[in-house]
C-alpha cells in the first residue's frame, strides 16, 4: 500500500487564486492514498509502491509551456506532464513530479462537462499512469489500457462520473 505521506501537493498561486475545488481535490488525493496498493488496485499500477514520493504540482499555462518546451520540445502548454526520477545512486529517492496546468484543467472541465475537482483527479490519475511507464501515444493498445486504468482508478476513488481523459484525445 502506498503511504499517504508519499503524496504531496504544491502550487505557485496565491490562496485567492485557487479555485474552491482545490480543497475537494486534496481530500480526493487522501482517498487515493488509501486506495492505492489495495487488493483491487490495478496491477499495471503496482509499480507505484516502489516510489518514495509523488508531487502533484499545479502551475499556470506559461510555466507549463516552458516545461513542455524544455522536456518535450513542444512550444505550447499541455494539461499534464509527468517526470519520474529514478534513483541513480544508493540512497537516492524514487520521485515522481506530476505538473497540472490549472487553466487547461478549467477549460477541459467545461468541455468534458465535469467539475474542476473531477478534472484535476483525472489528470492526476493520468500522470500516475505515465509514471508507471504506460504511454498512450505509443500504440492503440496502450491508449486502451490508459483509458481503462483511468476509469478503474476513478471508480475506486469514488469518481465514476468523470470520463476518461483518453476519450477526448
Amino acid at each position: 500500500m502506498i503511504e499517504s505521506q508519499k503524496f504531496f501537493t504544491s502550487h505557485k498561486f496565491e490562496a485567492r487564486e485557487l479555485p474552491p475545488e482545490w480543497e475537494f481535490y486534496e481530500q480526493w488525493l487522501a482517498k487515493l492514498h488509501l486506495t492505492a496498493g489495495q487488493k483491487n488496485w490495478p496491477k499495471p499500477l503496482h509499480s507505484l509502491q516502489n516510489i518514495d514520493a509523488v508531487y502533484f504540482i499545479l502551475v499556470n499555462s506559461e510555466e507549463m509551456r516552458k516545461l513542455n518546451l524544455s522536456y518535450a520540445e513542444k512550444d505550447s502548454a499541455t494539461d499534464v506532464l509527468t517526470f519520474h526520477y529514478e534513483p541513480q545512486f544508493k540512497g537516492d529517492q524514487n520521485v515522481v513530479e506530476i505538473y497540472i496546468c490549472l487553466e487547461i484543467a478549467i477549460q477541459q472541465a467545461s468541455q468534458h462537462k465535469t467539475d474542476l475537482s473531477g478534472e484535476l483527479a483525472l489528470l492526476s490519475v493520468h500522470g500516475l499512469i505515465h509514471a508507471c511507464g504506460i504511454d498512450h501515444e505509443q500504440s492503440e493498445i496502450e491508449m486502451q489500457l490508459t483509458r481503462n486504468l483511468e476509469r478503474e482508478v476513478l471508480n475506486l476513488t469514488g469518481l465514476p462520473q468523470v470520463p476518461a481523459l483518453s476519450e477526448y484525445e
